[in-house]
């Protein structure tokens, strides 16, 4: 059987894979030559979107030596597991949607921790690291480059260093004297700005191991019991029978009909996606978004706000109830344009969900076709603020929330195998009415990516009956919504996406693709 390079343009497969340069993988001290590639093809290469520059970058070196968008996805999650520790590291978990244009099919992949214990101690439970089996399974399945070849980017960063990008510097800055609280953290990440150097040695052997020894040495093996070790040296419960037991998942999606297209979400128990695709659905049923900033934000907040309440059903399930199109319609009967809708009045009134918003989103799509989208998170900022000792891992937060918000949409046209849209949505409860608005503006009203990222928003927190409003919207709007019977408190975050958008389809008009990176934070978009 040939290997899996060979199936689409296998000579220029084999052209990228021959033409891999070795300084990096010298300088990483590997046995093999797992070096980044870098020869450079000519035409579109993809492009890509992410919440952190310099992953982003490594991303976009792998789709322009004709690596897929897999490939892209794993290197910019091993890239932002150094460069982005304040939501990813190898301690992380998440969601990603996948879709392939040669066997013309989605599916997702759910590589959350498992959910903390019921019970608390002094040692504060420790999430169980996800995102190498998680990243290794999207790339066994789908990946076309040599999986250690991904790993080297992340790997170089860490041993060499790179420059602090804004993204981190803000998230350092926001993170304040808790940051201070916990040595490890305090000495690696204390007082750096934009633009000062980080090395992170300990952290680039552990990418040396798993680069040259497999994931499975990562969870089963001598490092998995260093792990383990550092990990109690910190104070921490992390278990090796956990880690070692730990497994990725493939799900059907959660899917909606939109024209003639359809749009991908994961499944639950991650219900952001298919939240946002409810409430996308139930504003195409309420005759889609209002060209009134004031009416479009409050037809916006009705939606996400059912979609929010409907959550806790939708739970064990396969998302096909979260996008019942009979039962969105049912729940939106009781919408009135010039009113706010009690929650407790709703079928199923939302509950209390303390989600913390940090998470870190991508979307990539390649010359071939293929699209993924993925949000991955340490369940808080800079996770449990632990670092396994001597291996320079940051441990994640134990995950509290049942259904997490992370929210990674794919919509393709099945027909034609054309991608139209690909995106990831990040802000915890926020995330989906995030997405819903962006997806109404491109597919409903006939905005382009950028402009429908950059719409002023305001979202429901669900319970308690809040809505946050961001600085964006302007006092005449603030008043509109008021009088509807909106409860407005003051905003603290509003969420953020990456996305893709191919107005006539990626594979027929590559150049009618536009990448964007919200710009409610300091991420990079790239594409050409």
């Amino acid at each position: 059987m040939e290997p899996r390079w060979f199936a689409r343009g296998g000579r220029h497969r084999l052209g990228a894979l021959l033409g891999l340069g070795i300084a990096l993988a010298v300088a990483a001290c590997g046995g093999q030559s797992d070096a980044p590639p870098s020869l450079v093809e000519e035409g579109f290469f993809g492009a890509a979107a992410g919440d952190e520059p310099n992953a982003v970058l490594a991303a976009r070196d792998v789709l322009v030596a004709g690596g897929n968008a897999t490939d892209a996805a794993v290197a910019y999650y091993f890239a932002a597991a150094v460069t982005y520790p304040a939501a990813v590291s190898l301690g992380a978990g998440g969601v990603c949607v996948v879709y392939d244009a040669e066997v013309n099919k989605a599916e997702a992949l759910e590589f959350l921790s498992p959910l903390a214990p019921s019970h608390q101690d002094d040692r504060r439970p420790v999430a169980v690291p996800a995102l190498p089996r998680g990243l290794y399974a999207l790339h066994s399945r789908y990946g076309w480059l040599r999986f250690g070849q991904l790993v080297t980017p992340a790997e170089a960063l860490a041993r060499f260093g790179h420059r602090v990008s804004r993204s981190l510097a803000s998230d350092i800055a926001l993170a304040g004297p808790a940051l201070q609280a916990e040595a490890d953290l305090a000495a690696l990440l204390g007082g750096k700005g934009e633009g000062a150097d980080l090395t992170q040695l300990d952290l680039a052997a552990t990418l040396t191991q798993i680069r040259t020894r497999g994931v499975g040495e990562f969870y089963t093996g001598g490092l998995g019991r260093r792990l383990v070790e550092g990990a109690r040296a910190a104070g921490t419960d992390l278990d090796f029978a956990a880690l070692e037991a730990y497994a990725p998942a493939w799900r059907a999606t959660a899917d909606l009909p939109v024209g003639f297209d359809i749009a991908h979400a994961a499944p639950p128990p991650a219900t952001g996606g298919a939240a946002a695709l409810a409430a996308f659905a139930m504003i195409d049923a309420a005759g889609g978004p209002p060209a009134d900033g004031a009416d479009r934000l409050h037809l916006t907040i009705e939606a996400g706000l059912r979609a929010l309440a409907e959550r806790g059903a939708w739970q064990g399930g396969d998302g096909a109830a979260a996008l019942d199109l009979e039962r969105l319609g049912t729940l939106m009967a009781g919408f009135r344009a010039d009113a706010a809708t009690n929650p407790a009045s709703l079928p199923n009134p939302p509950v209390a969900v303390r989600e913390n918003p940090t998470a870190a989103g991508f979307a990539a799509a390649d010359r071939f076709g293929d699209a993924v989208a993925c949000v991955v998170t340490l369940n808080n900022l800079f996770g449990s603020a632990r670092i396994a000792q001597g291996t320079g891992v940051l441990l994640g937060a134990a995950r509290r929330v049942a259904s997490p918000s992370l929210t990674p949409i794919i919509v393709a046209n099945h027909n034609a195998r054309e991608v139209q849209f690909v995106g990831a949505a990040s802000g915890g409860v926020a995330a989906p009415t995030v997405m819903a608005g962006v997806l109404a503006g491109l597919f409903q009203g006939g905005l382009g990516l950028a402009e429908a990222v950059r719409q002023p928003r305001a979202v429901p927190l669900g319970e308690p009956n809040l809505v946050v409003p961001e600085p964006e919207v302007d006092a005449a709007t603030r008043e509109a919504l008021a009088r509807r019977g909106h409860s407005l408190t003051e905003p603290y975050g509003i969420g953020r996406i990456n996305a893709i958008h191919c107005a006539e389809g990626l594979r027929n008009r590559p150049d009618t693709c536009v990448a964007v990176s919200d710009g409610r934070g300091f991420g990079l978009a790239v594409g050409g």
